[in-house]
């Protein structure tokens, strides 16, 4: 049996589909600097940054559903360029994420240029939800 590691939208990376080795996550803020009459410089939060979300993994295909073809199905989850529901295997909701890259590289091909390894990237990148759209997808 499979087990989830994330579901991004209808998409589900798990154990026995695209499994991310590595995920990071970048949240950033902003801040402007503040120059003062005889005082040093203050900063003042301006608004939240981006906030960005790497996955890293490797493939080894040995069948269709393990296979290349998973970053296809990805790909054409990413084609309808709307924002996805986040989840991870314990249950955590993450949000609306929109998918901003998807990098694949294939790697050790047989002679009919089937990969024997295949990895992959995707990164993430948090919708930035209105607080009025809230109302509209519950």
């Amino acid at each position: 049996m499979a087990t989830v590691m994330y579901n991004l939208g209808g998409y589900v990376f798990a154990s026995d589909t695209a499994v991310p080795r590595t995920v990071s996550r970048d949240t950033r803020y902003n801040w402007a600097t503040q120059n003062r009459l005889n005082r040093e410089p203050a900063q003042q939060a301006i608004s939240y940054g981006a906030d960005t979300l790497k996955f890293n993994g490797v493939m080894y295909p040995c069948d269709s559903r393990s296979g290349k073809e998973q970053i296809e199905y990805l790909r054409q989850y990413a084609d309808d360029m709307i924002p996805m529901v986040l989840s991870d295997g314990e249950g955590t909701v993450y949000g609306r994420w929109v998918v901003k890259s998807i990098n694949e590289s294939r790697s050790h091909l047989w002679q009919d240029s089937d990969p024997r390894k295949v990895s992959f990237s995707v990164d993430l990148e948090a919708y930035g939800e209105d607080y009025l759209s809230i109302f509209f997808y519950l």
